[in-house]
């Protein structure tokens, strides 16, 4: 994750400046997020199904490609619209509920009118839900385009539920979107993300990095790689330091070949503090992992567990930008009970399973990250001024590990002339960091050494170092600290 380390500008978003949504302000009364799918499904659903509750009073508008026409009511199974820009427009009710025909494939084009758009709140008792409906595996919509396609947009909404969809092939797949302030609970569960990967970043030099300044200096915070789930918007000036969504959910979700699993916006240009409160991030397969599984920016509050991470090959490059987390200007965070493994180097950044950049309170508890590029985990100071996006930086503090195991790390370490040695398996950029690290057990595979130098704050440091030739094998150690030899695999 490191370039010239005074070159650093994120692994996670790239500029796109995406059309304006259309979208009433929200509302709704604050209360916790609608209850997720239990289990999610293997895309094979053996019985009739409807996605969320049918209220009293509330509409439930069908979407099917093979039965459904434009010029239906859209509001029964036998006369069912056609496709998913029916909905750009539509005010809902609190309650209201977009279900898409299983075993059908749409649609959704580089336009507002051609994607499906929640524009319109519900509440915590009558949520807005996106789902399915009918017998089969769960429907499917595709972008147009990997450049300009949105799958699903959520305007200015509080209180919606996306569940039981397939999406790929476009840029974004839920894309959050919000201009205004106030939002809550946003939660996915139970769907598929797959291949949001349009690699189209030129380079104009070794580190590529001046045309993504001049991109992101000429827009005001829109811009991001193709992620599965989005959240971002542009923020008006009156509301730059103001929390715009509070309740973000994905839950027993699956991901493959994705730049980006899940990433917000909204750090550019200066710190904002608590943009996001409140994020819950669980029950998460990432597999075949192109860039960052999570990139989170300005959040307070957040628990992120049993979320496995895999790379994927050499083969892919997008953009010198890669970590299993990247978690800048974020508070009061729990990770736990997660794994990453296999994250490979590209270009000339590192590869880390974990990256903190001014956060302060972190905890990463029983998590296991093994044949990482780069490093396990990183603190990393970022220089102010060293890119035309970054905010003012600072050094994290509280930052606590326990009850981890690291193994095989420094695989392909960032050799960089000139540039302080890079090959530990836990990497500080300065002294200034602070926390404790207790109980974590490192197997050496490539480092120099397991701390960097810099580690004077940190009140206290329990590790053991052993070397590889005693690591009892992955699926051992995913049983003794995960509870599962399989978990994730």
């Amino acid at each position: 994750m490191i370039l010239a380390l005074k070159k650093r500008i994120l692994p996670a978003f790239l500029a796109l400046l995406l059309a304006t949504a259309c979208a009433s302000a929200p509302t709704g009364t604050p209360a916790g997020a609608p209850t997720p799918a239990a289990t999610p499904t293997d895309g094979s659903v053996a019985a009739y199904t409807e996605s969320g509750t049918a209220f009293e009073g509330a509409a439930t508008y069908y979407i099917s490609d093979a039965d459904g026409d434009d010029g239906n009511a859209g509001t029964s199974p036998e006369a069912p619209w056609k496709t998913v820009g029916m909905t750009f427009g539509k005010k809902l009710q609190p309650g209201d509920r977009i279900l898409l025909k299983r075993g059908d494939t749409f649609t959704a084009g580089t336009k507002l009118s051609q994607r499906l758009v929640v524009g319109s709140p519900g509440t915590a008792e009558r949520p807005v839900v996106v789902g399915a409906y009918g017998v089969g595996p769960r429907p499917v919509i595709r972008g147009s385009s990997t450049y300009q396609s949105v799958c699903v947009m959520v305007a200015n909404a509080s209180h919606v539920r996306i569940t039981d969809l397939e999406m790929g092939h476009a840029r974004l797949g839920v894309y959050f979107r919000f201009d205004k302030a106030g939002s809550e609970n946003l939660s996915v569960d139970n769907c598929r993300f797959t291949d949001f990967n349009d690699g189209d970043l030129g380079h104009d030099g070794p580190d590529g990095w001046s045309e993504v300044n001049a991109f992101m200096a000429s827009v005001n915070h829109e811009y991001a790689f193709s992620t599965a789930i989005f959240l971002g918007g542009r923020v008006p000036a009156e509301l730059e330091k103001e929390t715009l969504v509070t309740g973000w959910r994905v839950t027993d979700c699956t991901f493959a070949r994705c730049d980006q699993a899940i990433a917000n916006g909204w750090w550019y240009p200066p710190h904002y503090g608590a943009r996001v409160r409140d994020v819950h991030f669980s029950n998460l397969v990432i597999d075949e992992l192109i860039m960052s599984g999570i990139g989170i920016f300005a959040t307070q509050g957040g628990l992120y567990e049993n979320i496995h991470i895999r790379g994927g090959s050499r083969d892919h490059f997008v953009f010198p930008g890669l970590s299993g987390f990247f978690f800048y200007g974020c508070s009061d965070v729990t990770i736990r009970n997660c794994s990453m493994v296999d994250i490979v180097r590209r270009g000339t950044t590192d590869a880390p399973g974990i990256d903190f950049e001014y956060c302060r309170d972190m905890r990463l508890e029983k998590t296991l990250i093994g044949r990482m590029d780069g490093q396990a985990v990183i603190l990393l100071d970022t220089s102010p001024g060293s890119n035309a996006g970054l905010p003012v930086s600072g050094h994290n503090t509280g930052i606590h590990i326990r009850d981890c195991v690291f193994f095989d790390n420094l695989r392909q370490p960032l050799s960089v002339p000139g540039v302080e040695n890079l090959s530990f398996d836990l990497f500080s950029r300065n002294a200034r960091n602070s926390g404790i690290l207790e109980r974590v057990t490192v197997y050496r595979g490539g480092s120099d050494g397991v701390f960097s130098p810099r580690w004077e704050l940190f009140e206290r440091i329990e590790f053991q170092e052993k070397p590889m030739s005693e690591f009892p094998g992955e699926a051992a150690i995913r049983e003794q600290l995960l509870g599962d030899p399989e978990a994730g695999t």
